[in-house]
């Protein structure tokens, strides 16, 4: 019994971090049955991978974090050669991340063109912005809102992931795009419109063809149209 007990044991793992940081190797395995607490002002790295969540944050096991020096391509669009994956997906995470990168990484980017690229639980890459440090290597990106994810790697602004139409079928048109007011949406099927913001927030909704984005800042978003038979999604672009 007594070895049971041990072997038990051996599957607990917990990692509890307050107010400071921890560095792991390369990849971190978080077992079934473990987990890791940080708390707000705390932070964890993974191979230059940096989460600095806002309030207290829980990691569930199982769990996986690992990296890949093999870029994403998709289209005639690339991504640096650093990609990090975790597994199953990272829920819920509102905070700072930085992402630490090396010159010969850069796959013929230029820094000043750097866009971090996350990749969702429906495998739809969304960018954004960062802070550069160039001296330092690192892109850095304050999430306020939550997002959840399984994959982040950066890319260039003027070749992004986020590829000009997701999904789509020979039934719908869609335009202008960019667009600085509407958006009109031609089809012999009705549609529910849904659009996110590249946190993966929703933005708005809508049952109409014709949809007012003149309010949305600047930038791109996720357009989903939903109808009984099939769903598209459309990245957008909003301009002034």
């Amino acid at each position: 019994m007594l070895i049971n007990f041990f072997r038990k044991m051996k599957r607990i793992i917990v990692i509890l971090i307050f107010n400071t940081s921890i560095l792991i190797g390369q990849k971190l395995s978080v077992g079934n049955d473990s987990y890791i607490f940080m708390s707000e002002n705390s932070s964890i790295s993974i191979d230059g991978l940096q989460l600095s969540p806002n309030s207290n944050y829980l990691i569930n096991g199982p769990s996986e974090f690992d990296s890949s020096p093999e870029a994403i391509i998709i289209g005639d669009n690339s991504s640096i050669n650093r990609v990090y994956y975790i597994s199953p997906l990272l829920t819920d995470f509102s905070g700072l991340i930085n992402f630490k990168y090396e010159d010969d990484e850069l796959n013929g980017i230029m820094e000043s063109d750097l866009v971090l690229e996350i990749k969702d639980v429906n495998d739809v890459w969304a960018n954004v912005t960062p802070l550069i440090d160039e001296n330092n290597n690192i892109l850095t990106y304050d999430f306020s809102d939550f997002i959840s994810f399984t994959a982040i790697t950066a890319s260039s602004q003027n070749g992004t992931l986020t590829i000009e139409q997701v999904a789509s079928d020979s039934f719908i048109k869609l335009y202008p795009n960019p667009t600085s007011n509407f958006i009109h949406i031609e089809s012999n099927l009705n549609y529910r419109s849904s659009i996110y913001n590249t946190a993966g927030q929703l933005i708005l909704e809508s049952d109409s063809n014709r949809i007012n984005v003149i309010n949305l800042p600047d930038g791109i978003y996720l357009l989903h149209l939903k109808s009984d038979q099939n769903t598209s999604v459309f990245k957008i672009i909003k301009k002034k």
